[in-house]
């Protein structure tokens, strides 16, 4: 992947029109999907990071060669300094 492809897709849903960017610019509550599928829904802070409840989605590819791909697990809990803190759900 060349340094200048988008590394993610965010989408800020914490303003009344839906902001798109390919970068964590500001904080707020925002949606990202990661290059190869996975995202996260929850709340960045100042610095970027994620803080407070959240979900992060693994994907994984389908069954099939031309299925699309599908949730491999899920996490839904409390994040602090970007990572998972305190208790909080994990499906596989």
């Amino acid at each position: 992947m060349a340094d200048d492809e988008p590394q993610c897709q965010v989408v800020y849903l914490d303003t009344e029109e839906p902001e798109e960017t390919n970068w964590i610019k500001r904080a707020g509550k925002a949606k990202v999907t990661y290059v190869n599928g996975c995202t996260f829904e929850g709340s960045f802070d100042d610095e970027k990071i994620k803080q407070g409840a959240g979900v992060y989605v693994w994907m994984g590819p389908g069954e099939e060669e031309d299925e699309a791909p599908v949730e491999k697990a899920r996490f839904e809990g409390n994040y602090k300094d970007g990572a998972k803190e305190g208790l909080g759900k994990m499906t596989f």
